[in-house]
């Protein structure tokens, strides 16, 4: 099959699947929100306090949505008859990742940048807000899919998922909001935003491999 079929299969299956899809983007415009309302006299001074709100959120909004990227498969045994074939399982891992990231990621990506501008963030910082979010989010979801993929056979995985990839979200998380925060005082970030693209380069390079062998074994044990 075709990787443009299975990505379209799998946008939908997502879309299909009705409330459970957009449940994230809610929880993030939810939580924000708050945060806003709450912080408004801080937020009005200092725009990096909304950096770091929408950052910490999207990292937990893309845990929100990450629980169920391979449990649908597993329930249904189709994920067991994937990894039998293990030359179209990558392309599968793929698409599927893909798709997540175009459900989740890219409506995070252009929405933190806007909550910003109608918050009082500058363009200039609103857009670098995006540009992080847009390198960090396939970052995120790929991080997310390698600990998914360990815990798929587990029936409660969703608690030990939470424990097990936060620490791997340090880094992503860290330079994001550093480019951001250097932006918004006027100093260099550009070390800071080449480490954000090491990370995405190591990720989309290593990890798309790396799900196969560990999907079999979730699937084994």
């Amino acid at each position: 099959m075709r990787f443009g079929a299975l990505y379209r299969r799998e946008l939908l299956i997502e879309v299909r699947s009705g409330v459970e899809s957009i449940i994230p983007i809610v929880f993030f415009i939810i939580v924000v929100g708050i945060f806003t309302f709450a912080l408004n006299d801080l937020i009005s001074d200092d725009s990096k306090v909304l950096v770091s709100v929408i950052w910490i959120t999207t990292l937990f909004t893309s845990i929100l949505s990450l629980d169920n990227l391979f449990k649908r498969d597993h329930a249904d045994g189709t994920l067991a008859v994937a990894v039998l074939h293990t030359d179209a399982l990558v392309a599968i891992v793929v698409a599927k990742l893909f798709a997540h990231w175009t459900l989740t990621g890219i409506p995070l990506t252009i929405l933190g940048p806007l909550i910003g501008l109608m918050s009082g963030m500058q363009l200039e910082h609103a857009a670098i807000l995006g540009l992080t979010l847009l390198i960090g989010t396939p970052t995120i979801t790929m991080l997310g899919a390698l600990v998914t993929a360990l815990l798929v056979g587990l029936g409660r995985g969703g608690e030990l998922l939470t424990v097990l990839i936060l620490p791997m979200y340090i880094p992503i998380l860290l330079f994001g909001m550093g480019v951001c925060h250097l932006n918004i005082d006027s100093a260099p970030y550009t070390s800071e935003l080449l480490w954000c693209l090491a990370l995405l380069s190591g990720s989309i390079t290593v990890i798309p491999l790396a799900l196969g062998p560990v999907l079999k074994l979730s699937q084994d044990s």
